[in-house]
């Protein structure tokens, strides 16, 4: 230990570990104080200093490793630079009010070189609190002016809390490497200082009101209906889904202008891929995808690529990325005549630069990553997505805190069913989150090798193309195996007896689905009632019951089975099924001598009247077999809330109506204006009729109305149920939309010329 630098001699001391070999010198540790006890410390040492902050108990302290630069004597007064009030501040008010006392105010205990009238800011503040930002930002001027450095500067004015500082108590050094950042810059106060709402002439956030845009062209987009065009997201999976292979794919897609997966790309442009693992494939990736796809006709994509970057949670990650950014969209702009419109990072979990275990499942981390790669995208007025792991229980999702799926504005989740030796079948693409439509929709694809010739040693190169489909066939569904050992199966008959009297609905992940959910603590404690065994002594006998639920519990949530998942939320332990079927089973169980939930009748009150139905805990039976013949998954159906089925289910059969009527009415390949439509259905005939009134549901009220109908039209448009679907057909010479309704015809497999 002798060795070892100073810094690390003072962090030793004072019971902290240290990193060695951090980068910039800063990283998450442990905190010193015995009452916290926290990992979440943060140490900064250079040359000069060390000092840390807890993130937990705000327990800070800077100590100087060797002694501040000379101040020579009277440098303010030599150089005609005056205190604090002269520092700046233009008008006469300004510089009286931070004077304050001037030199009557007495510097017993400041050091010689620093002007009277600034020492006594330093002490007593200014009694104007609209001022003090600005007095702020003139003692740093002055104190950087005579040779103090951050940790000087921080070391005085810590020492009279209810001065100067008093504002700042708990984030001054930040405040201070803030200002001396921004002076270093050359920056004025006023050019420098953060928006203080309330105070002064702060500008205000701008109040928006209804009315002044037009709601469909409030939100722009990257990709139609998935991505949108500034914000961030995620696409996460397990090791072995293709998780930089799809995220080339998009990339591949905005580049050359092609739908991703049937979505329009709305703002075609420049990608910058950020390859922190894997950065030898990248070439090889890219290459493959352009040649199988073929749409850049040999010409150079606009990709770019940076093999390293600042560490996500570093105080200057946001800065750097920036600059690079910038860069990266001029030469964009100058080659391609391109926007940079996409960032993507491989991997979140490199990127963020955590030194300590455990950093990824801490709130506050995980919110500053992803409040990193937001605001990235403001500045860059872009979409940045990260590539992240799954965590060991896939039904969780998102490896590490909650709050980064919370965050993002998009969540695709590689899916797979992954053998013990590492090969993944039934590979797909989940849309687990977005802000533009319904989650749940899956896409299956397949992975392609394809040849790209030889390289320079003579060795044949290959490398994966995903060839994707446009939808998920439902899985069969097989009874959910709990196991066959004695525990498990007792475990399983208390669940299903208990989870529809005794669950409770919560909502585990922010945006994820509500479950039914038990607490674990009462699950154990029927298990330790009804489990039966042998022993000779009481204390045995307990020990033997409890290590039977422990196991049972284990076996039921191991990643074979899964068929249950337990999680702490609030300091309470909970446990719920992990399959639409098993839910199912609960409530047949549940409900066993009572009428069955799919035939409900109206609750009865007690005059005899029937009450305001509530929202039910589960889908019906009938609702998930409908969900099902229209290529819905077995996770879709797990994981949606059954108001939103209901509602998506009832919107369907309103679309169904239409498309029949319009069929009855209209037929098909004839093109119509949304007033003609409206004029078709006013025929005084049966056909009309009923094509008014499938109208009249969904773009209507007194009357149909034409804009109405031409927004649900285009919400609609190829969406295709029983064969019939709705399509744009251009424009009419008036320039007004025409709609067309299409029949597929399925080809005859039977035939002879297949």
């Amino acid at each position: 230990m002798a060795d070892l630098p100073p810094a690390y001699e003072v962090l030793r001391k004072h019971g902290i570990r240290f990193v060695v070999n951090a980068a910039n010198g800063e990283f998450m540790t442990n905190c010193p104080n015995p009452k916290c006890g926290g990992q979440n410390n943060f140490v900064h040492h250079d040359d000069d200093e060390v000092g840390w902050h807890c993130h937990d108990c705000s327990e800070s302290r800077i100590v100087r490793l060797r002694p501040g630069p000379a101040r020579a004597a009277g440098a303010a007064a030599g150089d005609g630079q005056g205190g604090a009030a002269e520092a700046s501040c233009n008008s006469e008010q300004k510089e009286a009010a931070v004077s304050g006392a001037g030199a009557e105010g007495g510097t017993n205990d400041a050091p010689p070189d620093i002007p009277a009238d600034t020492m006594e800011v330093i002490r007593n503040g200014v009694a104007d609190d609209e001022l003090r930002s600005g007095a702020f930002w003139n003692v740093l001027v002055v104190l950087k002016g005579l040779g103090f450095s951050r940790a000087d500067a921080d070391e005085l004015l810590a020492a009279h809390p209810d001065g100067i500082a008093k504002k700042y108590r708990g984030r001054l050094r930040y405040e201070v490497e803030r200002a001396y950042h921004k002076i270093k810059q050359g920056q004025h106060h006023d050019d420098a200082q953060a928006a203080d709402y309330g105070k002064g002439e702060q500008e205000l956030p701008t109040v928006r009101w209804h009315g002044e845009v037009d709601a469909r062209d409030s939100r722009p987009q990257l990709i139609q209906d998935l991505i949108p065009e500034v914000g961030c997201g995620l696409i996460s999976g397990q090791w072995g889904t293709y998780k930089t292979f799809t995220a080339l794919d998009i990339a591949h897609s905005v580049m050359s202008r092609e739908p991703f997966l049937g979505f329009e790309v709305v703002r075609p442009g420049g990608v910058l891929f950020i390859a922190l693992e894997g950065q030898s494939e990248i070439a090889l990736r890219l290459e493959g995808d352009i040649k199988e796809k073929g749409k850049f006709n040999g010409a150079h994509a606009p990709f770019a690529w940076i093999e390293t970057c600042p560490p996500l949670t570093s105080p200057d990650a946001l800065a750097v990325l920036t600059k690079i950014t910038e860069q990266v969209a001029a030469k964009l702009k100058a080659k391609f005549d391109l926007p940079l419109v996409l960032i993507e990072i491989d991997t979140v979990i490199v990127a963020a630069g955590y030194t300590t275990e455990g950093a990824d499942n801490d709130t506050a981390l995980g919110q500053k990553v992803m409040g990193t790669l937001a605001q990235l995208a403001q500045n860059a007025h872009c979409f940045v997505f990260g590539i992240d792991h799954f965590g060991k229980d896939v039904n969780v999702g998102t490896r590490g805190s909650s709050a980064k799926e919370g965050r993002a504005d998009v969540v695709l989740a590689l899916l797979g069913d992954k053998s013990v030796g590492g090969v993944v079948t039934n590979t797909r693409l989940a849309v687990r989150k977005r802000r533009s439509g319904a989650n749940g929709q899956e896409f299956a694809f397949k992975p392609r090798p394809v040849n790209m010739g030889v390289n320079s040693l003579g060795k044949e190169e290959t490398t994966l193309v995903l060839d994707w489909s446009t939808a998920v066939a439902p899985p069969k569904t097989a009874k959910d195996d709990w196991g066959k050992t004695k525990g498990v199966k007792l475990l399983r008959k208390i669940i299903m007896s208990m989870l529809v009297d005794q669950g409770v609905s919560l909502t585990p992940w922010a945006d994820g689905p509500t479950v039914r959910a038990l607490k674990l603590a009462d699950v154990k404690a029927e298990f330790l009632k009804a489990y039966y065994t042998e022993s000779e002594t009481e204390t045995t006998r307990q020990k033997a019951k409890r290590t039977a639920f422990g196991r049972a519990v284990t076996a039921a949530s191991a990643d074979q089975r899964g068929v249950i998942v337990t999680r702490e939320i609030e300091g309470v332990e909970y446990v719920w099924l992990a399959s639409a079927r098993a839910e199912a089973e609960a409530r047949a169980v549940g409900t066993a001598g009572r009428k069955p939930a799919d035939d409900p009748t109206p609750a009865q009150t007690p005059d005899g009247g029937a009450s305001v139905a509530t929202v039910p805990a589960f889908l019906t039976t009938p609702e998930k077999e409908q969900l099902r013949d229209i290529g819905c998954t077995e996770e879709y159906i797990h994981h949606v809330h059954p108001a939103e089925a209901q509602a998506f289910l009832a919107r369907r059969r309103k679309l169904a109506n239409v498309l029949a009527t319009w069929s009855a009415t209209i037929g098909c390949s004839q093109p119509r204006t949304a007033e003609q439509v409206i004029a078709a259905a006013d025929v005084a005939d049966d056909d009309g009729d009923k094509l008014k009134l499938a109208l009249t549901a969904v773009a209507g009220g007194d009357h149909i109305d034409s804009s109405r109908l031409e927004q649900w039209l285009r919400e609609i448009s190829g969406v295709e149920v029983n064969h019939l679907s709705l399509h744009s057909d251009g424009p009419n010479e008036n320039g007004a939309p025409l709609w067309t309704l299409k029949l597929r015809v399925e080809r005859d497999r039977g035939s002879d010329a297949d």
